[in-house]
């Protein structure tokens, strides 16, 4: 897969790390220091590179990784700290609003596999409109309730941190086909954790 890793990565893709991560687990953190430093810097690469990852705290909080929350934290402070030389506090402005405008054609985009794509695919007509955005919530919100169903009776910490990668998907407008070389880590990492 190392080809496949490395063109996403060229293009400032976080895919590889989003695996990575998926695939290294969360029970790793348990094991000394330094490990759980690792996951959680990390965790803050992937969402220095795309916020969403953002989401993965829940599981930590849960799980109870206190030293891998405050890696990451506090990688992403330095992160921070280190960008405002190079663009300051517009360039977040900045980037927030290209993607607002971008966002209006991400349901259309055929290589998108989102769930706004999906529901676009099914009914292209209401895309744009508030039927469409509820269209949208309303299946996001089922999908990541029985995730979280699911989430709490699973016990392997590497699972859930695992599943969690994959159901961050549910928040993004955006899901690339590369991202979902998450989904084969959550099964393998789920076909390890059980018989």
């Amino acid at each position: 897969l190392t080809p496949m890793f490395m063109v996403p990565q060229a293009l400032g893709q976080n895919s590889p790390l989003l695996f990575l991560s998926a695939a290294l687990g969360l029970a790793v953190a348990g094991r000394s220091r330094p490990a759980a430093i690792g996951v959680g810097v990390l965790w803050a690469l992937t969402v220095a590179f795309k916020l969403s990852p953002i989401v993965l705290v829940v599981v930590l909080v849960v799980r109870r990784r206190w030293t891998a929350l405050a890696a990451g934290v506090a990688t992403l402070a330095v992160l921070t700290l280190a960008a405002l030389p190079f663009g300051g506090v517009e360039m977040w402005r900045a980037f927030v609003e290209s993607s607002t405008e971008l966002q209006g054609n991400w349901p259309v985009n055929p290589y998108n596999g989102s769930l706004e794509a999906f529901v676009h695919a099914l009914v292209p007509g209401t895309t744009g409109t508030a039927t469409f955005d509820v269209v949208v919530w309303t299946v996001r919100v089922a999908l990541a309730a029985a995730m979280a169903w699911v989430a709490l009776r699973i016990y392997d910490e590497d699972s859930q941190w695992a599943f969690a990668w994959l159901g961050s998907f549910l928040l993004v407008p955006v899901v690339w086909w590369h991202y979902l070389w998450v989904a084969f880590a959550a099964v393998i990492v789920a076909m390890a954790a059980t018989t």
